[in-house]
């Protein structure tokens, strides 16, 4: 999908052109027409979504209000969007949504990835294991899927265990060690198969 994105770009600034320059056929008029029947319905969803979304989600509390801010910006860019456009204003439409998506990604980064940082189960883990664990004892996972993990644990290795009878191997191994993984998870082969015997 992403390799379309340069030639869409690349149309539609020949599509403002011509439409500024006066030189659409009636061919290109109605297909020019059709644009608010794409734009506007993913504006919706995508600015609904960012606004009222979080409040639904408790693992998404900490970014209600960036993500509040970034939905509002969408809608923004929609409706004004919209308007212009039906006024034949394009190269202004152009304009304001060139706009907007710099105004939207200034807004990602500069709030929405730094809240969601504090909210990251990955960042968490390594510090507690940075704090308790020496760097000299090994470390696991179990059902817990975050490439990030390695960049904060900044460690050599990292076992990824594949089934409940390896993560019973890993606690029964002499010695400490380390075994990150859901509680649920924890709970759930205890209640199957007895006490792990692990230091939580």
């Amino acid at each position: 999908v992403l390799p379309c994105w340069p030639a869409l770009a690349l149309i539609a600034a020949g599509g403002v052109r011509n439409a500024v320059g006066g030189t659409l056929t009636e061919r290109d008029r109605r297909w020019l027409g059709t644009g608010p029947w794409f734009f506007v319905p993913a504006g919706l969803l995508l600015g609904l979504a960012l606004t009222v979304a979080p409040w639904f989600h408790p693992l998404l509390y900490g970014l209600r209000a960036p993500l509040f801010v970034a939905g509002l910006v969408i809608l923004g860019m929609t409706f004004l969007g919209w308007g212009l456009f039906r006024r034949a204003r394009h190269l202004a439409t152009a304009s304001l949504l060139g706009t907007g998506m710099v105004v939207f990604f200034l807004v990602v980064g500069l709030f929405v990835l730094p809240a969601a940082e504090q909210i990251k189960v990955s960042p968490l883990a390594a510090q507690g294991v940075a704090r308790h664990v020496p760097a000299s004892l090994p470390v696991a996972t179990y059902r817990f899927a975050e490439p990030s993990l390695n960049f904060y644990l900044n460690r050599p290795t990292l076992a990824n265990l594949n089934d409940d009878s390896e993560v019973r191997q890993w606690m029964k191994q002499p010695g400490y060690a380390v075994l990150i993984m859901p509680t649920r998870e924890y709970r759930r082969i205890e209640t199957e198969g007895g006490w792990l015997g692990a230091q939580i």
